[in-house]
């Protein structure tokens, strides 16, 4: 399963093809492309990640928003490029679908580890997010993307009871843990 999507688009007054690479594993944003050449980032916050481009007249700066549930959009000037499709109603709730798999698995096993669990459901949340909305915008079966999804779940789960039982055995209450 190829995580990694590569969309294309054109801009006008601009010669060549560029191309946005975007992961759910690339926690500093998307790369963008321009002739097979990855260009710099100039910029990021919450308005979105910038480029500088250079056409004929100078230079302009285009900005790529959206990842994981929002799609990846493309703003240069007054020109709003959407590179990926929004998704439906019932492929934002099937996205939830580890983190439920994941909550039913904590709460059948009692809860172990309270601390260790909540900074790990945070980051359980923000990872099965983006890579269920990867797996989603995929062309895919829809059998075997919920087969994936609750895989997904799966695993977050073995991790964070394999997690903490380390933490159980350095404390020294492995046991305890589990009465």
């Amino acid at each position: 399963m190829n995580f990694t999507r590569t969309l294309n688009f054109k801009l006008e007054g601009i010669e060549g093809d560029f191309s946005v690479l975007s992961s759910p594993f690339y926690f500093n944003g998307v790369k963008l492309y321009h002739n097979g050449i990855l260009l710099p980032k100039s910029g990021s916050g919450f308005k979105g990640i910038s480029f500088r481009i250079n056409n004929p007249n100078g230079f302009e700066m285009l900005t790529i928003k959206g990842n994981g549930f929002v799609p990846i959009t493309v703003h240069i000037q007054d020109q709003k490029i959407q590179l990926e499709r929004e998704l439906t109603g019932v492929e934002k709730v099937l996205s939830f679908l580890p983190f439920v798999i994941f909550g039913a698995m904590m709460f059948l096993f009692g809860g172990i580890g309270g601390i260790i669990g909540g900074v790990f459901i945070g980051m359980s949340i923000a990872l099965s997010l983006l890579i269920s909305s990867s797996l989603i915008r995929q062309d895919v079966n829809k059998g075997l993307l919920i087969f994936y999804l609750v895989l997904l779940g799966l695993i977050l789960f073995s991790v964070y009871f394999v997690i903490t039982l380390i933490f159980a055995f350095m404390i020294g209450g492995a046991v305890s843990a589990f009465l």
